[in-house]
């Protein structure tokens, strides 16, 4: 795929998965203040995820697009599922420098102990990973000798 349709796929993936209840509620609550917002919904957060595997003008033009949004927060996703951890850590850094600095970071699926140090490095506040979960429920542990 070359990369103008590689950008247009994404654009699409940003519309497709944003786009049908961003436009009713981001837009109104900034505009609206409190007053439009049911009771109910009041102090609840809104978060955008991107994408764009490993390719890094995915991945800009994926963030430009939803900072452009205004969400609360954002999430990396579409890492660490068999790519090297080096590549995950030139990922994170390309888009981290793209969010706003003073909104919340996640990357999702991540959480090697030994890794958690190189996401923060590069502008992490949270992250997940179901590995530690995973291997205990099945009997393995993880000692800090032995590692995963």
């Amino acid at each position: 795929m070359n990369a103008l349709r590689r950008r247009q796929a994404t654009s699409r993936r940003n519309r497709q998965q944003h786009g049908p209840w961003i436009g009713r509620g981001a837009p109104r609550k900034r505009s609206a203040g409190r007053g439009r917002i049911p009771k109910e919904r009041w102090g609840r957060r809104s978060s955008a995820s991107f994408q764009g595997g490993t390719y890094t003008d995915l991945r800009r033009q994926s963030a430009r697009d939803l900072v452009a949004l205004d969400f609360d927060g954002y999430g990396i996703g579409g890492l660490a599922v068999g790519e090297p951890h080096s590549v995950t850590c030139e990922m994170t850094a390309e888009v981290t420098a793209l969010l706003p600095a003073e909104k919340p970071h996640y990357l999702m699926g991540v959480g090697k102990p030994e890794h958690i140090p190189d996401y923060i490095t590069r502008g992490i506040d949270m992250m997940d990973c179901v590995l530690p979960t995973g291997t205990r429920a099945t009997g393995v542990y993880s000692l800090p000798t032995a590692g995963w």
